[in-house]
């Protein structure tokens, strides 16, 4: 790169780094993707006029700069609320999230048991001798709730506020 660009280049890896140091904290099960987006200005729509920017606009895009990442990751529910909420409530850098998509692995739900015919209650309970050690026989305990796993794909604008610094 360009002598001009490696501190703007350099200010992008650590604000990424933070990003990562952030998701890489809240322990996902995996992540799938990590990556630096470049904004591209929009192409005119063909048949509309395109305004030319306005002053303060183009004073506040001097001023402030931004980068754009966008990951995914997988994980349990609790781990991907803390990153979200880590990204939201970041202190040392300024985190827009611009785009946050939730998805479970499995597009349906548990399937429910079959169940069989209700038993009869008889109507007065037999006495049984009670045998030490012995545990009466339970059912076997299947969740169905609390083993979720979800996708989260985002898109956060790393702010930079170095314009202001030198105003």
């Amino acid at each position: 790169p360009k002598t001009e660009e490696t501190a703007k280049l350099s200010r992008e890896l650590a604000q990424a780094q933070l990003l990562a140091d952030l998701i890489i904290d809240a322990k996902p099960d995996a992540i799938t993707m990590f990556r630096r987006v470049s904004i591209a200005a929009p192409s005119p729509t063909p048949g509309r006029a395109v305004a030319p920017p306005t002053a303060p606009s183009s004073n506040l895009a001097a001023i402030v700069g931004r980068t754009v990442v966008e990951f995914t990751v997988s994980g349990s529910p609790a781990s991907l609320r803390k990153i979200v909420n880590q990204v939201s409530a970041a202190s040392d850098q300024f985190y827009i999230l611009r785009t946050l998509h939730v998805k479970n692995q499995k597009e349906k739900g548990p399937a429910r048991e079959a169940t069989t015919a209700p038993t009869p209650v008889p109507a007065a309970p037999a006495v049984t001798p009670a045998v030490p050690g012995a545990s009466p026989a339970a059912p076997a305990l299947n969740f169905i709730v609390g083993t979720e796993h979800v996708d989260l794909s985002a898109r956060v604008e790393l702010i930079n506020f170095d314009g202001l610094a030198t105003k």
